[in-house]
C-alpha cells in the first residue's frame, strides 16, 4: 500500500505545529493539529515505514517530539491518551512523569496551588482550566478570541485585551474564568 500522501500530510501538520509554536498567540492552533498528526500516526500508518520510523517505538517517538510543541494543559485528557500510548510502547521516566503531572493536573482531589507548587508553576491558574468542559470548547474560544483580535498587534498590555475577549468567549459558553491577572493579584503582567 503507498503512504505517500498519508506521509505527507504528517510531514506538513508537523510543520505547521513547529511553526505555530514558534509564533506568538498561534499555539492554539497545535490543539486540533496534534489530533490530526496522531490520527494519522496511529490510524492510517503501519507499525513500520521505511525511511519514516523502524517501529512501533520509533512512532512513538514522533508522538512524544509533537508534544513537546503542544499546549498540553489545554488539552490534558488527549495528551494522557497519547502519552499512555507512548508509555505502551517507549517508555521512558520523562513521559512517566509528564503522564503524572497531567493526571494530578485534571483530578479535582489534587488542589490547584499546591498542584502549582509542587511543580514549579510560578503562577495560579483558575481551576475551570482543568475541567473536560473547558477541554471540549478551548479550541473553539482560541479560534473566536483570534478572530476577534489583531495578534500582529502585540504590544505592551496586549494580555489585558486578550484576557478580556477570552473572558467574554468563555462566557458566551458558559464558562466562567478568571484571567491570570485576577488569579495573580500582586504579579505585573505587560
Amino acid at each position: 500500500m503507498d503512504y505517500k500522501s498519508d506521509v505527507e500530510l504528517l510531514g506538513h501538520t508537523f510543520g505547521a505545529i513547529v511553526k505555530n509554536n514558534s509564533t506568538m498567540g498561534m499555539q492554539w492552533k497545535n490543539i486540533y493539529l496534534s489530533r490530526v498528526a496522531a490520527e494519522i500516526l496511529l490510524s492510517y500508518l503501519p507499525e513500520s515505514l521505511p525511511g519514516e520510523f523502524d517501529d512501533m517505538a520509533g512512532k512513538v517517538r514522533l508522538l512524544e517530539q509533537m508534544l513537546s510543541y503542544c499546549p498540553e494543559t489545554d488539552m490534558p485528557r488527549a495528551a494522557i491518551a497519547l502519552r499512555e500510548v507512548i508509555d505502551s510502547y517507549a517508555p521512558n521516566d520523562d513521559n512517566t512523569l509528564a503522564l503524572t503531572k497531567l493526571r494530578e493536573y485534571i483530578d479535582p482531589a489534587v488542589d490547584a496551588s499546591a498542584w502549582c507548587e509542587k511543580w514549579g508553576r510560578h503562577l495560579q491558574f483558575d481551576p475551570v482550566e482543568r475541567s473536560e468542559r473547558w477541554e471540549e470548547v478551548i479550541y473553539d474560544v482560541e479560534k473566536e478570541v483570534a478572530q476577534r483580535l489583531n495578534y500582529d498587534e502585540w504590544h505592551m498590555g496586549f494580555c489585558y485585551r486578550y484576557w478580556s475577549v477570552k473572558e467574554d468567549v468563555l462566557a458566551d459558553m458558559g464558562l466562567e474564568w478568571h484571567s491570570p491577572s485576577a488569579m495573580n493579584p500582586d504579579v505585573m503582567f505587560d
